[in-house]
């Protein structure tokens, strides 16, 4: 398999199901054998092969088939705008992801601050009440500024829910009742790439 292909066999596959699920119309439940079947008949013999050849593969593909259509089409909705929001930090990828799914692209505020949280060392951030109102705080930092800067207070809590929503931040809560949030590793990823 040509690297293009593999560099894109995920999100072939699940677009791959998610078709074959559309054109079973209103049935439940499909089968994995049908399934291979279909990809056959539609011209994606090495994509068929792939699958049958990894038996995880194979496992993960029968539960999904299994899934109720609706739950199945609510799944591969969020999942497509997380690849969307993920790919619009991807210089080439942005015009594309914001020309598809405006809604679903990473703000300048919410990259800004995945770069802030990397270039800090931090791994968690902490919501401050102070005179000048609500801020967030890096903790334990390895480098810079303690504060976190917010360029656009009025869409901060939109961006926090983004990040959260992409699993790029995990929300939690300290002991005194201040909001966290926990920088991950695919944010450092994306950061990086």
């Amino acid at each position: 398999m040509d690297p293009l292909t593999l560099a894109t066999t995920f999100a072939t596959v699940l677009s791959l199901i998610g078709q074959f699920r559309s054109e079973q119309g209103t049935e439940t439940q499909a089968d994995f054998n049908e399934f291979v079947v279909w990809l056959s008949e539609t011209q994606h013999d090495e994509i068929k092969e792939l699958l049958e050849s990894n038996a995880r593969t194979v496992i993960g593909i029968k539960a999904l088939l299994k899934e109720d259509r609706e739950i199945l089409a609510g799944q591969l909705e969020k999942l497509d705008m997380a690849l969307t929001s993920f790919a619009s930090g991807f210089v080439g990828f942005s015009g594309i992801a914001e020309g598809l799914r405006p809604n679903s692209v990473l703000s300048e505020q919410a990259l800004d601050l995945l770069k802030q949280f990397e270039a800090s060392g931090a791994s968690k951030m902490m919501a401050h009440h102070s005179f000048d109102g609500l801020g967030y705080l890096f903790v334990d930092h390895q480098s810079g500024s303690h504060e976190v800067n917010i360029t656009d207070a009025r869409f901060l809590e939109d961006d926090l829910n983004v990040l959260t929503n992409l699993n790029l931040l995990i929300y939690d809560c300290n002991s005194q009742g201040n909001d966290m949030y926990i920088f991950t590793r695919a944010a450092s990823a994306l950061v990086k790439s």
